[in-house]
């Protein structure tokens, strides 16, 4: 996958602010306060990249791609990204982006049959405004 471009690892997680990205996401009030899906990404890497905060971006695995919001954060590797868990893959009221469509639903932990939601290569570029 290196060879390929995706030269990064993609975790995924609950964010340390509130928590707002599933269900009640819909509330509108939630919505203002955390209107987009973001990717935090270490300031050196995003300039290395031309990636701006706040700038939107492109997320892709070997499994699909996203957009999303830069959140610049030097508390992140620079070889990692982090993207918030818990935006639906398919949200009636909000067409919001989801990291579920990084993953590869047939990745699956035997023990606890959940899909494989850490640990996958990604690729981050730079949107055009």
């Amino acid at each position: 996958l290196k060879a390929r471009g995706f030269d990064m690892q993609l975790i995924t997680g609950r964010p340390a602010a509130p928590h707002f990205h599933s269900w009640t996401h819909y509330a509108w009030q939630a919505q203002e306060m955390w209107p987009d899906l973001y990717v935090q990404i270490h300031p050196a890497k995003a300039a290395a990249l031309g990636i701006e905060d706040g700038r939107e971006v492109t997320v892709e695995t070997d499994h699909g791609q996203i957009r999303a919001r830069a959140w610049l954060h030097a508390g992140i590797r620079l070889d990692t990204v982090f993207i918030p868990i818990g935006w639906d893959r398919a949200q009636p009221f909000h067409p919001w982006p989801s990291v579920n469509h990084l993953t590869d639903e047939t990745q699956r932990d035997p023990l606890s049959d959940h899909a494989n939601l850490k640990g996958y290569m990604c690729r981050v570029s730079a949107r055009s405004p």
